[in-house]
């Protein structure tokens, strides 16, 4: 009788086994990242830390010690806030996604960060500039994740999509109202000119 009852249990669990990997396929993996939504100024907790678009600015140059770098169309200059939760942390640079899916990543020739170093705990401040044409602007979309990118996006990874909420109408008169800027890395607190949301 015992002998029947532990092949009774063992056909149960293979059968339960069967079913769990046929609902869930192990050969599967996530391809799309995790997101959270959010608004310019809102504070986004993702797991492994907190961000915060501050702001953003337009600008036709950012000023630097000892360069100047000018922008081929204009540089949207994003002030981020940005505090490791768990563990210190690379953030990568956020990039623009624009209204019909085409990035802009972070101009490495100005004056602002393209990747931020953050120890647990402690906010830190940090100005990211990416060069866009003024097309982009319309129905923009900042994305902030740590790690790389990959060709369609960060995979199994948490990133925050931050919408710029720019119509035409206000991408245009951001586009005409931009003025120079002071180029600033990161640190513990932020530069004179920071963007308020």
């Amino acid at each position: 009788m015992r002998r029947l009852t532990r092949i009774a249990a063992v056909v149960a669990t293979l059968a339960a086994g069967h079913g769990i990997t046929t609902l869930l396929p192990t050969d599967k993996v996530a391809a799309a990242p995790f997101v959270t939504a959010a608004a310019v100024g809102e504070h986004v907790r993702l797991p492994y830390a907190e961000v915060r678009l501050a702001g953003i600015h337009l600008a036709t140059k950012v000023q630097g010690q000892p360069t100047t770098a000018t922008a081929y169309g204009r540089f949207l200059v994003l002030d981020l806030e940005v505090t490791a939760l768990r563990e210190p942390l690379l953030l990568a640079a956020p990039y623009l996604r624009d209204g019909e899916g085409r990035r802009y990543a972070a101009d490495t020739g100005a004056q602002c960060a393209t990747a931020v170093t953050l120890p647990t705990g402690l906010p830190r401040y940090a100005r990211m500039c990416i060069d866009v044409p003024r097309r982009a602007l319309d129905g923009a979309t900042v994305v902030i994740a740590r790690g790389a990118i990959e060709i369609d996006g960060y995979r199994r990874d948490a990133v925050a999509e931050i919408e710029l909420s720019l119509d035409s109408t206000a991408a245009e008169q951001l586009w005409n109202t931009a003025a120079p800027v002071t180029g600033f890395l990161s640190g513990p607190t932020p530069p004179g000119d920071w963007a308020r949301a």
